[in-house]
C-alpha cells in the first residue's frame, strides 16, 4: 500500500502525521522547515521525511506520488496548498486530495469544481470552543445537507430516564445517533455500539442538532452544571426584561444621558416635588388638586380653576418661580429625549450595540476561529466580542448584531469595557499563545467565577498549560481538526471524525447500494466496521436517526459510521 503524503509539519501537519502512525499507515511528510524535535520524532516513527517546497514536483514524486494513497496538504498558506493541489491533481487525476483552506469560499469553490476535499482549521474547531464555554463534553463537530451536528459525550447520572434503556434506543427517543458506550465497569469503550443497557455512571457519546441536544437537557436532571446555569440565568433574564421592559428602557434612557443633563433634571425634578408639598400646606388643597395645580403650572397649561390669586404675595412669587422652572425642566425633559434618540439611532447606524448587564459570553480575538466561535454562542445567549485591530475583516459585519469593544484584550480596562467582571465565560481565541494566556490570567482577577477557555496553537504548551494553570479548557485547534483530515483522506466520503478513547470515528455520508437495500441499522452494522447512524430518504430534506425498525431503501443516503483502532502512544497534547 502507498503512503499517504502530508505537505507542511506545522502544528497541523504534525498531529496528521502522528495520527497517521498510529493507524498504522506509511507516511512520506514534505516541510520546508519545522521543529527540530518534529523531525526526531517523525524520523523515529518510521515517517520519510523530505526537507523542500512541496511546489517542486520531483520532490513529490520522491515523496511516492506514483503509488501514494492520499495527499494532505497542510501549509499555512492556502495558495501554496492550492499549487500544489493543481500539480498533484494534474499528476494523479484520481488520488484523494486534501486541503487545509483558510477561506471557505475559495474551499466552496475548489471542491464543486475539483472534487478536493477543504477545511478550515478554523471551522471544524470554532463549535468545540463555543461548547467548551459552555461547560459541555463536546467532542467534535461535522455538517451534512446544511445543518451543523454536535458530537457529544453525556454521563448517565442517578435520576437518569436513560438509565435502564438499551443505548442506542435511549439515543434515539431523543433524536440522537449513538456512537459509542463506555461502561463504567469492564474493559473499556466498546465500539461499534453495543446492544446493552446503559446503567448509571457509564457514559454515551452520540451526535445530534444542537436543538436534539436542547431537548435532552431539557428532559434529563443531569445536565451539567455550568451548562444549568447559563440557561437559568438566561430564563431569569428574560423574565426580568418582560417585567421590567418599560423601567429598564427609562433606565437605559437615563445612563445614556449627559451628566449635565441628568443633573439639570434631577434638581429641577425635586424642586417641583417640593412645589407639590408648599402648595398642599399653604393653599390647602388635597393631595391630588396639588399635584394637578403644579402640573397645569409647569406645563403652562393654566385651566383657571385652581389659582393663588387670593394667596399672599409670597405664594404667588413662588407660583411664578415655579412657572419659569417648568419651561426650564420640560426644556431639560426635551433635551433629554432626544439626545437619546439621536444617540441611538446614531450607535445604529454606527453598528454598534450595548454590553449586556451580565451572564453573557466574551469571545477575544475576531480572527476566522474567533468569529464562527461568536457565531456558534450567539445561538445559545448573549455575547460580547472584543478585538484590537478595527480593520480586520470581521469586524463590520460583526459590530451589525454583536456588541464590539475595540481594545487589547490583555487590558483589564478593556475586558472591564466588555463586561469580564459579570460575564459568566471567556474564550480568547487570538491568533498568538502568549496574547491569550495574559488574555485568560487578566479575565481571572477581574471574575475568578467566569469559565475560561484558552486557545493554544501548540498542542503540548496546551497540555502543559492545562495542568498548572487551571482554566476550564485550554485547547489546541491543531488537535480538533487533524482527525477531520486524516479521515478525508483515508475514506473520500467522511464528513467528519473524532479522536475517541484509542478509536479513530468517521462519520460517513454514503449512499445505501444494493448490499444495504432492505437491511436495518442492526443489519448493517453485522456486515462490519460501520453502523447506520440517520437516514435521509428520496424527498427527504433532513436526515433522520436510524430507528431500529427503520428498513433502508436502494439509493438512500446515509451518515454512518466506521472506526478504525489507534495504536501506540498519541503525540504530545491533545
Amino acid at each position: 500500500m502507498g503512503p499517504v503524503i502530508v505537505c507542511g509539519l506545522g502544528h497541523v501537519g504534525y498531529r496528521i502525521v502522528g495520527l497517521l502512525r498510529r493507524l498504522g499507515e506509511p507516511v512520506s511528510a514534505i516541510s520546508l522547515a519545522t521543529r527540530a524535535e518534529w523531525e526526531r520524532w517523525a524520523e523515529a516513527q518510521g515517517v520519510h521525511l523530505i526537507r523542500g517546497d512541496a511546489r517542486d514536483l520531483p520532490l513529490l514524486e520522491q515523496a511516492g506520488l506514483e503509488e501514494a494513497r492520499a495527499v494532505i496538504l497542510a501549509t499555512d498558506r492556502d495558495a501554496a496548498n492550492v499549487e500544489i493541489g493543481l500539480d498533484v491533481r494534474a499528476r494523479r487525476p484520481g488520488i484523494p486530495i486534501v486541503l487545509r483552506l483558510f477561506d471557505q469560499t475559495l474551499a466552496q469553490h475548489l471542491e464543486a469544481s475539483f472534487g478536493f476535499r477543504a477545511f478550515g482549521m478554523s471551522a471544524v474547531a470554532a463549535p468545540t470552543f463555543a461548547a467548551a464555554a459552555l461547560g459541555e463534553q463536546v467532542l467534535g463537530s461535522f455538517a451534512a445537507a446544511d445543518r451543523r451536528y454536535v458530537i457529544r459525550r453525556i454521563a448517565i447520572l442517578p435520576g437518569s430516564r436513560l438509565a435502564g434503556r438499551r443505548a442506542a434506543v435511549a439515543a434515539t427517543r431523543y433524536g440522537l445517533a449513538a456512537l459509542a458506550h463506555e461502561p463504567s465497569a469492564g474493559d473499556g469503550v466498546v465500539a461499534p455500539l453495543p446492544d446493552q443497557e446503559l446503567e448509571v455512571g457509564d457514559q454515551l457519546t452520540a451526535a445530534g442538532l444542537p436543538g436534539d441536544w436542547d431537548a435532552l437537557e431539557d428532559a434529563e436532571p443531569w445536565t451539567s452544571s455550568a451548562q444549568a446555569s447559563r440557561r437559568a440565568a438566561s430564563q431569569l433574564s428574560a423574565r426580568v426584561s418582560a417585567s421590567l421592559g418599560f423601567a429598564r428602557g427609562l433606565w437605559n434612557m437615563w445612563r445614556a444621558a449627559p451628566q449635565p443633563l441628568r443633573t439639570a433634571l434631577l434638581a429641577l425634578n425635586t424642586l417641583i416635588a417640593m412645589s407639590v408639598a408648599v402648595f398642599y400646606f399653604a393653599m390647602g388643597l388635597t393631595g391630588v388638586d396639588a399635584l394637578y395645580f403644579v402640573i397645569t403650572t409647569v406645563t403652562t397649561t393654566g385651566y383657571g380653576d385652581i389659582s393663588p390669586r387670593d394667596a399672599p404675595d409670597a405664594l404667588k412669587l413662588y407660583a411664578a418661580l415655579v412657572m419659569i422652572l417648568g419651561s426650564l425642566t420640560l426644556a431639560t425633559l426635551y433635551s433629554l429625549i432626544t439626545d437619546f434618540i439621536v444617540t441611538r439611532r446614531f450607535r445604529e447606524m454606527l453598528g454598534g450595540r450595548e454590553v449586556p448587564d451580565g451572564g453573557h459570553t466574551v469571545v477575544v480575538g475576531l480572527g476566522n476561529v474567533g468569529y464562527r466561535v461568536a457565531g456558534a454562542l450567539e445561538v445559545e445567549g448573549p455575547v460580547v466580542v472584543v478585538e484590537r485591530d478595527p480593520s480586520t475583516e470581521f469586524v463590520e459585519v460583526t459590530r451589525r448584531h454583536t456588541p464590539l469593544v475595540l481594545g487589547d484584550g490583555r487590558m483589564s480596562d478593556t475586558l472591564r469595557r466588555a463586561g469580564v467582571d459579570r460575564a459568566s465565560a471567556l474564550v480568547a481565541v487570538t491568533g498568538d499563545d502568549a496574547t491569550n494566556l495574559a488574555i485568560g490570567l487578566s479575565a481571572r482577577e477581574l471574575n475568578p467565577e467566569a469559565r475560561l477557555v484558552v486557545r493554544l496553537f501548540d498542542a503540548d504548551f496546551a497540555s502543559k498549560v492545562r495542568q498548572s494553570m487551571g482554566f476550564q479548557a485550554v485547547l489546541s485547534g491543531s488537535a480538533i481538526a487533524a482527525p477531520t483530515f486524516v479521515a478525508a483522506a483515508l475514506c473520500p466520503d467522511a464528513v467528519g471524525a473524532i479522536e475517541f478513547q484509542g478509536w479513530l470515528l468517521i462519520v460517513r455520508r454514503c449512499g445505501a447500494g444494493p448490499e444495504w437495500a432492505g437491511q436495518t441499522p442492526d443489519g448493517v452494522r453485522q456486515q462490519g466496521r460501520i453502523a447506520a447512524l440517520m437516514v435521509r430518504g428520496a424527498g427527504e430534506r433532513d436526515f433522520v436517526v436510524a430507528r431500529e425498525d427503520r428498513v433502508l431503501s436502494l439509493g438512500d443516503e446515509v451518515l454512518a459510521l466506521t472506526w478504525r483502532p489507534l495504536v501506540g502512544s498519541s503525540v504530545r497534547g491533545r
